[in-house]
């Protein structure tokens, strides 16, 4: 058997002899490095499998069409239109869905599986109806802070902030929120960081980012979590870490994860273990039109 430094395919001998057990209809060198999300091995997943299977949303194309968690697909379409109308520049929309249409090939190679069942077009529409969800999700979430910071005494009295809201679930009910960010740090729940790098260093309008954002979309990501989590730290290591993973193409929530301290386990045993009725999508991702 022929031995290769470069390469892990087989060749065409070797695919002969055992083409029938291995299906792989076009030989393909492996490019293992590139790979940062996979799914939970199954001796892990069957001890609890809960743990580590979202309950409320999909993020990225491994728990796509779950019917489970159809309700939230709802979620994202209307987060989706807000997030349309905050940028008010469609041609900066078309562009990052053309950005995403070239790179398809590349993203689906962050994964240890490429998903040949998911055709071009809806892998494309997931990626921008995902980024964008959790594009406003943190921006509202940054916001929500700030003006009720800002105003604590009046929003106390008058609530005025909450009801200009008071549509919006994820950003008003605690319980929900919490339970679409224990979502958005499972392994199998996720999308390439780049991704998200991308959109918000193109699309978000420059006066919705925060002038002591200096680190871009990663002091962003940090405030959300750490919203959520007290481990979490701001600190200039934390941003390096986040940095380094960026680079390296690392999956969203994996950057933000390794970025925190360790913790207790005693503490933190089945604390996102509860879940009411599950809240899903559709198919298709399309731009407004003129």
């Amino acid at each position: 058997m022929a031995h290769s430094n470069n390469s892990c395919s087989l060749s065409e001998t070797e695919y002969e002899m055992v083409k029938h057990i291995i299906d792989i209809p076009d030989l393909e060198e492996l490019r293992l490095s590139e790979c940062s999300i996979y799914k939970v091995p199954y001796n892990l997943r069957k001890v609890n499998e809960e743990a580590y299977t979202p309950q409320w949303i999909s993020i990225g194309p491994i728990h796509l069409d779950k019917q489970e968690l159809n309700p939230m697909q709802e979620h994202k379409k209307r987060y989706f239109h807000c997030f349309w109308e905050r940028v008010s520049n469609e041609q900066a929309m078309r562009n990052f869905k053309h950005h995403l249409e070239t790179k398809e090939d590349h993203i689906r190679h962050c994964y240890a599986d490429k998903f040949p069942d998911i055709p071009k077009e809806k892998f494309v529409d997931m990626l921008l109806l995902d980024a964008v969800f959790i594009m406003e999700l943190l921006l509202r979430n940054c916001e929500w802070k700030s003006n009720s910071f800002k105003h604590e005494h009046e929003y106390k009295h008058t609530k005025s902030f909450r009801v200009r809201h008071s549509d919006d679930l994820i950003l008003t009910q605690s319980w929900l929120s919490r339970n679409i960010t224990r979502d958005m740090i499972l392994i199998e729940n996720q999308i390439p960081f780049f991704v998200l790098q991308k959109l918000y260093d193109d699309v978000v309008p420059g006066d919705n980012k925060k002038e002591e954002h200096t680190a871009g979309f990663v002091d962003l990501a940090i405030e959300y979590f750490a919203f959520y989590d007290t481990q979490m730290s701001s600190s200039d290591e934390t941003k390096r870490v986040l940095d380094k993973n960026q680079s390296r193409k690392n999956y969203f929530s994996g950057a933000i994860r390794s970025s925190k301290k360790p913790y207790n386990k005693s503490k933190s045993k089945d604390r996102y273990s509860k879940s009411a009725k599950h809240l899903h999508r559709s198919d298709k991702v399309l731009l407004p039109s003129q």
